[in-house]
């Protein structure tokens, strides 16, 4: 179930509370498009808590994310009522029409609550803990710290990231039909060109990415379709076109916008285990995943010396993991293009 928290809001740029208008499977505008906000709780009557009377209109050129598809435009005050929702959808497809509806539920929660559990991370608590990590060896709080610390970390050394982000991004115009991203775009809502904005459905192609059943030979991107009727090339520039979207490198599993690769989840897990161990340990040889020196081999106390044993040089050279090193190999960015 969708799930939205007090002080957020649906709206374009965060459309948690949107809807799929088709006839025989072809979107289409509606003539009108309302809709109302409930509070339904259990053992409990069901209370309308936006508009507080009436509904509330949809705005279908600002709230339209395409055609067919369109936002519920509400911010959820801090002193909503918890627990499950229903947003209930009322449309006309064309004047003259019988109106139709529909209602979806979905949860409100707190926003101070939720903040721990929404961390970004590319594998759970649950997921260290099915690989033996047990509350004994970390406690959750670490454990989340830990995660969202590791999955920054593959970022980093993969140089783009595994997750679907909103992001709005601007971009070196680059002369020719080509725009290069900074990671794989998933979903292209508008692109502008100074005081020009672009309808991409009708004249992109987006390129490279598991999503389309490729791997990133060359930096990920769109561009124009050479058939569309106002193909051109971008405008060489600096930072010349504004471009939103959801951006990430993820993995086909039959949803809108994929998952985390399964070998990224599976290496920010082996990141995290290794970095159970107390760093004052680590640091005196006593393992932890990498990092530090070597092992402590002998120790003179008059004279205060001492020798440590020399790490192997780098068959893993980011983390000294040498089966997650393989990883971000295989999925690091390989800096073609600079963006």
């Amino acid at each position: 179930m969708v799930q939205i928290n007090r002080g957020e809001s649906s709206s374009f740029e965060n459309p948690t509370l949107d809807v799929y208008l088709e006839r025989s499977g072809i979107p289409f505008a509606p003539f009108t498009l309302e809709f109302e906000i409930w509070s339904t709780p259990d053992g409990g009557p069901d209370v309308q808590t936006y508009p507080v009377a009436g509904r509330a209109a949809v705005d279908l050129d600002a709230d339209a994310l395409e055609v067919g598809h369109y936002v519920a435009d509400w911010l959820v005050p801090d002193d909503e009522a918890l627990g499950p929702h229903e947003i209930r959808w009322f449309f006309v497809a064309e004047d003259g029409d019988p109106e139709s509806s529909f209602t979806e539920d979905f949860s409100v929660g707190d926003a101070v609550a939720a903040r721990a559990d929404r961390l970004r991370g590319y594998c759970t608590v649950e997921d260290c803990r099915a690989e033996w990590l047990t509350v004994a060896m970390v406690s959750d709080a670490r454990l989340r710290e830990m995660i969202e610390e590791a999955s920054r970390d593959l970022d980093s050394y993969c140089r783009w990231w595994f997750e679907p982000r909103m992001r709005t991004l601007r971009l070196d115009g680059t002369g020719t039909l080509r725009l290069y991203t900074p990671a794989p775009p998933l979903r292209i809502d508008s692109i502008s060109v100074g005081d020009t904005t672009y309808d991409p459905a009708d004249m992109i192609l987006v390129e490279g990415g598991p999503m389309e059943g490729t791997r990133f030979e060359d930096a990920p991107g769109f561009r124009w379709d050479p058939e569309a009727t106002d193909a051109q090339r971008w405008p060489k520039g600096e930072q010349n076109i504004v471009v939103t979207g959801v951006f990430g490198y993820t993995e086909a599993d039959g949803s809108a916008f994929g998952r985390v690769p399964l070998p990224i989840k599976r290496a920010c897990i082996m990141l995290v285990a290794g970095r159970r161990t107390p760093i004052a340990t680590a640091l005196a040889g006593g393992g932890g995943g990498g990092g530090g020196a070597g092992q402590l081999i002998s120790i003179r106390t008059k004279t205060q010396s001492a020798a440590w044993a020399q790490r192997p040089a780098s068959d893993a050279p980011f983390t000294g993991n040498a089966e997650v090193d393989l990883i971000i190999k295989r999925y690091r960015r390989s800096g073609i293009a600079s963006v």
